[in-house]
């Protein structure tokens, strides 16, 4: 394989997303009062669905909803309607969410159980 080929570059994003993938360190938030801050013209562009796909730890967030708009629920409403993310989708999207918080593992588990029980229901 030559040297900075297309197949190594893949193989090397490869690596990448598996070693992202242990880390499971939140790489991206999605908040539909500003997709252009990820060079998106409108959120049906964005690749968060792709990077969902991969198995990254992916969240739909808001950021000052007050001054910006777009409280937690419009945005997974928005992001729901616009990237046609299912109701598994929406839930590894939640549990990324508890996953990635800096909440103690005994409160990350109860959050995760009380999710796992509704998503059951």
């Amino acid at each position: 394989m030559e040297k900075g080929s297309l197949e190594e570059r893949v193989l090397e994003l490869e690596k990448t997303v598996e070693k992202q993938k242990k880390r499971f360190q939140r790489i991206r938030d999605l908040m539909i009062t500003e997709p252009e801050v990820f060079g998106f013209d409108d959120m049906a562009q964005h690749n968060f669905k792709q990077l969902l796909d991969l198995g990254l730890c992916v969240t739909i967030n808001s950021d000052d909803p007050a001054y910006f708009g777009g409280y937690l629920t419009e945005n997974y409403l928005a992001a729901q309607q616009a990237l046609d993310l299912s109701r598994d989708d929406l839930y590894r999207v939640t549990r990324n969410s508890f996953e990635a918080t800096f909440l103690e593992p005994a409160e990350k588990n109860k959050l995760i159980a009380e999710l796992d029980g509704f998503m059951k229901s």
